[in-house]
């Protein structure tokens, strides 16, 4: 059943849950189902019997059993018996539900314009012109009460309503507009499965408001383009090469719906491709440890060059056809994100940068550069847009909504934009084999939100899991125990992005983007002082009584005048660190006082031991699929055929103990001694196209 909006408040009926702006509150099935026949009654009287013989079929219950439920749906709604505002009791009738209803989400606050060069006192003006209004919520159009003005060198906007493009069950995602703004692209995606080959490419004929699917049963990856004369798509189509995951890029006639193969994949992703004129594109070509480089393809010589360019690590872009300058999306060598401005010399192939900016935001989402016209550019982030020109950010607009901006991107000259609103969640699942029969499992979803919850953790010697969560608006660490969920870190405006329980279960420590943080159970965090910057954290592991951390760091090398990436110990006491290796590295974990396993670009599997490169023969053949992990002497490991291994380092021995599939996909932590699993999953999301539109 399609979720719908009661009063403003999500019903998700899939989880069983409301959603309001302020919280999430799971519903009990039986009341759920009550408030499931009221819905589909469209407000007509339902006689308690009938919910009765629905909701109970069979059943005796007791007599009070449907006012319980009804007095439940009341205090979810913030209703009661005295005013019947969402539920009327008719005496000796039944019940009907005289809310307002809605297939469609509402945008629930306003819009706010946070302008970074006004002074206090303009903001404080700009404030006072946000007035609050109440508009009738359909099913096409949803009125926000907001009086925004963005409004910088000379450009000024008010933007006052929200018009939905789209509303469904279903995730609709990377919209492209033709040149001449009469048509738009986009791909659609069945909720459960955002990631999965079924996905659909539909175009929409704005004038008329018709649409037709282009294409079925494919998986996407990055943007669609239309060509610079309209009449076909270009996009990005994840498929298998000799077994091998890769990206192709692949041309769509729009009029015959015929597919041509531009660029073909090996063993790397071709994506995001944008057309500079009617012969050449211009792409991301990213491996399978993500660092990418930008591809021109001459489409008449099926030629590819490699252009020049000084980003270390290139995640997305956008041409300006105008001025013919690229905006680039990359992290610097401290894994910032930056934003550059470059301009495109295709005489020799390569990209001159002119100005290098920091990108003020933490999670892109996935989120693409756009430009607004030939000097000003969005970035949708989180709940804003932020507006850039060639001298840095010029402002950010904030939408107060529960939703996520994926993407912004211009509509029409008017200064309309396209959105993308959805949520972006993710679920931790715990997996238990059956010890008397290994073939079958039982799947448990830890904590169930619709907020985003990964990298869980068994917490050692305890039942309890630790994850990290962002249910309360910033990724912090919570536990699951038997006494229910419980926060443990509140670090303001610092995000966490992982965590390690020490062997004992007794402390923790985890990084967010400015620190290393240690933390004894019920006592507060503690920031590390270290003169150098860590991008994750491997392992807790103990020598003696010394604790260590197993970490990737960037270390500056006195000899080379340069910093490096390498793998340290980190005694917890002193602060003291041996360098373990020097180089790039994914993944790694600590299996001996003198020994490491750890895996290569590719995913190749192998053991240092003294420093010394040595391959592990019963896994020298497979891929790893994520990460893996040393426990109880063992080390556990998935890979891309879905296998879990166990490694005995002392032995040189691996096998097989088991298999995973989508429900488990990347494992966090293992349990050997109850063979239990903890994984991070994507969990069923909405996300719709979105206007927001300029007031005349």
């Amino acid at each position: 059943m399609k979720p719908v909006w009661i009063n403003g408040n999500k019903i998700d009926w899939q989880r069983s849950e409301l959603i309001s702006p302020a919280r999430t509150t799971s519903i009990e099935p039986k009341i759920l189902a009550v408030l499931k026949v009221l819905v589909e009654a469209n407000g007509d009287v339902v006689s308690q019997q009938f919910i009765l013989d629905t909701v109970w079929e069979n059943v005796v219950v007791a007599p009070n059993a449907l006012q319980r439920c009804i007095a439940q749906l009341r205090k979810l709604f913030s209703d009661d018996a005295k005013t019947q505002e969402v539920i009327k009791t008719h005496p000796k009738k039944g019940y009907s539900l005289v809310a307002n209803i809605s297939l469609s989400a509402p945008v629930l606050n306003n819009l706010i314009d946070e302008t970074n060069t006004s002074s206090q006192s303009d903001r404080k003006h700009s404030s006072t012109q946000s007035k609050p209004y109440v508009f009738l919520v359909t099913a096409i159009i949803f009125f926000i009460g907001f009086y925004l003005v963005t409004s910088f060198n000379g450009f000024e906007k008010q933007y006052k309503t929200i018009e939905s493009l789209t509303s469904s069950d279903s995730i609709e995602s990377m919209p492209s507009l033709s040149h001449d703004k009469q048509l738009l692209a986009y791909i659609n995606t069945q909720a459960d499965d955002e990631f999965s080959d079924k996905s659909q490419l539909i175009i929409k004929h704005l004038p008329s408001q018709t649409k037709s699917v282009l294409l079925t049963d494919t998986r996407f990856k990055g943007g669609l383009s239309f060509s610079p004369d309209n009449q076909s798509i270009t996009y990005s189509q994840v498929r298998f090469f000799n077994n091998t995951k890769c990206a192709s890029i692949m041309q769509l006639t729009i009029e015959t719906k015929k597919v041509k193969q531009l660029i073909p994949c090996e063993n790397s992703f071709y994506h995001d491709a944008q057309w500079l004129d009617s012969n050449t594109l211009i792409t991301l070509k990213t491996n399978k440890i993500a660092d990418s480089e930008f591809v021109l393809f001459d489409v008449l010589s099926n030629k590819q060059t490699k252009l020049t360019t000084d980003f270390k690590k290139p995640i997305s872009f956008a041409y300006n056809p105008l001025s013919q300058h690229m905006a680039v999306i990359s992290q610097s060598i401290n894994d910032k994100y930056q934003l550059s401005f470059s301009a495109l010399n295709l005489i020799n192939s390569k990209l001159i940068t002119t100005n290098h900016y920091p990108l003020p935001m933490s999670n892109l989402n996935q989120a693409q550069p756009k430009w607004f016209n030939e000097n000003k550019l969005i970035i949708a982030a989180d709940k804003k847009i932020y507006w850039f020109d060639n001298s840095g950010l010029m402002n950010t607009t904030e939408i107060l909504t529960p939703n996520t901006i994926f993407s912004a991107q211009p509509f029409n000259s008017h200064g309309d934009i396209l959105a993308v609103l959805g949520q972006q969640d993710m679920d931790v699942r715990l997996r238990t084999w059956d010890k008397t029969n290994s073939d079958n499992f039982t799947d448990h979803v830890v904590e169930r939100s619709t907020k985003k919850e990964y990298s869980s953790k068994f917490q050692p010697n305890t039942q309890n899991i630790g994850l990290i969560s962002n249910r309360t608006g910033h990724d912090q660490i919570w536990i699951n125990s038997s006494q229910g969920l419980k926060q443990l870190t509140d670090i303001k405006n610092e995000p966490i992005s992982t965590f390690v329980w020490s062997t004992n279960g007794n402390k923790l420590a985890f990084l967010t983007d400015n620190a290393v943080w240690t933390k004894t159970l019920n006592n507060p965090e503690k920031a590390l002082k270290l003169n150098f910057k860590v991008k994750d954290i491997y392992q807790w592991w103990q020598d003696g009584n010394s604790d260590y951390l197993l970490v990737n760091a960037l270390i500056f090398d006195k000899a080379s005048n340069k910093t490096q990436p390498k793998i340290i110990s980190l005694n917890l006491k002193t602060l003291d660190f041996t360098v373990e290796f020097i180089g790039e590295n994914y993944w790694a974990q600590k299996t001996s006082t003198n020994a490491l396993v750890m895996n290569d670009h590719q995913g190749r599997i192998f053991k240092l031991v003294n420093n010394q490169k040595q391959i592990i023969k019963d896994l020298d053949h497979i891929t790893v699929q994520w990460r893996y992990y040393w426990r109880n002497n063992i080390l556990y490991i998935q890979d891309k055929q879905q296998n879990i291994w166990q490694y005995d380092a002392i032995k040189d021995q691996a096998n097989i103990i088991q298999q995973f599939d989508l429900n488990s996909l990347f494992m966090t932590d293992f349990n050997p001694l109850e063979m239990k699993m903890l994984s991070d999953n994507y969990a069923p999301q909405q996300k719709d196209l979105v206007l927001l539109k300029v007031a005349n």
